[in-house]
């Protein structure tokens, strides 16, 4: 019998339990805040790293595309952690980002003013402010109840990961980085040949409140990449892996990224 099981359900417990809930969740590491050395993405770039000069020949370079670059921390932490030689490709839609990104990354970066999805063809953007990291090509809804309106737009070109790297002949992504607000699963959706063809060796995506607006699921990566890949959660100091679905342990929508490995 649960010892614990009197305690269950009951009112006046719910707001230390609610308390508890918030706790427990950041000591998961859900949540964190965007940059890198505190999201635990900073450490998990060393293990990818390793983990991708481990399983290729020496003389090959490493490839690096960054979906959603923002104004390049990613991209530059690719620069400096990664070996002399690595060649990274930062894809960015919003023009204000973009000035930006090309200011901070170095003229090694390839950078293009794009953004990736299921389909070519040319979409809004949508931005709380110009240049925010929260720009999104689906109107984040969840936000207003913060009191935060997408209520600026900018019409962007929008590609598939597939026609880009046909384009640059590019036959395959050591680590590619998805940070899109919420179209993560639409990027991979435009990456069907890549992805079939086992040429994309390591993926690291945001899943977190964005996907309530654009009604995905981590059933859906873990229905699209578990037959190929071991999937992780990124901590602080490292990957928990994702033995398994279980929607009570996954489908938690606080921020957080995921790696996936192919095998």
């Amino acid at each position: 019998m649960n010892p614990f099981r009197f305690l269950y359900g009951r009112t006046l417990l719910q707001r230390p339990l609610r308390y508890i809930h918030r706790h427990v969740l950041q000591a998961m590491n859900y949540g964190p805040d965007a940059r890198i050395d505190n999201s635990g993405e900073l450490a998990v770039l060393r293990l990818i790293r390793d983990h991708i000069e481990q399983s290729k020949p020496s003389h090959y370079r490493t490839l690096v595309v960054d979906v959603g670059a923002h104004i390049g921390m990613y991209s530059r932490a690719v620069v400096d952690i990664f070996r002399f030689g690595t060649v990274v490709i930062a894809l960015e839609p919003s023009s204000t980002a973009y000035d930006k990104l090309v200011q901070n990354v170095p003229e090694s970066v390839v950078t293009h003013r794009i953004a990736l999805g299921a389909q070519a063809g040319t979409m809004p953007l949508y931005e709380e402010k110009a240049g925010s990291g929260l720009s999104s090509l689906v109107r984040r809804r969840t936000l207003e109840a913060h009191n935060r309106r997408m209520s600026i737009t900018e019409s962007v070109k929008v590609s598939t990961l597939d026609a880009l790297c046909k384009e640059n002949n590019i036959r395959h992504v050591d680590l590619l980085k998805l940070d899109t607000e919420g179209t993560e699963l639409n990027v991979l959706r435009g990456a069907g040949h890549m992805l079939s063809s086992n040429s994309i060796s390591v993926i690291q995506f945001e899943f977190g409140g964005c996907n309530i607006d654009t009604r995905t699921f981590f059933l859906d990566y873990w229905n699209l990449l578990s037959p190929l890949y071991d999937i992780y959660r990124v901590c602080k100091n490292g990957l928990y892996r994702i033995d398994k679905y279980d929607e009570r342990d996954v489908e938690i929508f606080n921020l957080v990224n995921f790696v996936a490995f192919l095998r």
